[in-house]
């Protein structure tokens, strides 16, 4: 909260009534969510802000890094609270949408040893795997096939046959 009090000050604005529960609301939430989810939950806790404010406080809380973007939606922004340090990727299912969590310290190792071997801050890191689950691999195994793997294969075949 005092991180962003202070950029709001910093811009000529006041942390409001609105963005302070705006924010708890995020904080409660403790999962990736969208402009939507925020909205329902701000209105299932007897709170009447409109979606225009949450979108406007969406993007104060983005421009001070308490919120970064993910990415794994096809249909609109997805969000999760920032953590300097916290790093972590997604598994994402291109059949059903399924996301699934990378984390653990082997990850996070990797990201210090790699930004201080390259002298670089890292800040966060965008770490996305596509491909599909092993819940659609079993429940859809042919279709899987004839749409997915035939074309793969074909693909590599051709470029092993033309030598790339």
């Amino acid at each position: 909260m005092e991180r962003l009090r202070q950029y709001l000050k910093l811009r000529g604005l006041s942390l409001t009534k609105e963005r302070r529960r705006i924010l708890e609301t995020i904080c409660e939430m403790e999962r990736r969510f969208n402009v939507d989810d925020l909205f329902f939950q701000v209105h299932s806790a007897g709170r009447k802000t409109s979606k225009a404010t949450i979108y406007r406080t969406v993007q104060l809380l983005l421009e001070c890094r308490i919120l970064k973007e993910t990415g794994l939606s096809n249909r609109q922004a997805d969000y999760e609270l920032a953590s300097v340090g916290d790093f972590h990727g997604h598994w994402v299912c291109q059949h059903c949408g399924r996301i699934q969590q990378i984390s653990g310290e082997k990850l996070a190792e990797f990201v210090r040893e790699s930004s201080e071997a390259l002298g670089f801050l890292t800040l966060g890191i965008q770490l996305k795997f596509v491909g599909i689950c092993s819940n659609c691999v079993q429940e859809n195994p042919t279709s899987l096939r004839k749409d997915v793997c035939v074309p793969f294969l074909k693909y590599a075949q051709s470029r092993e046959n033309s030598g790339n």
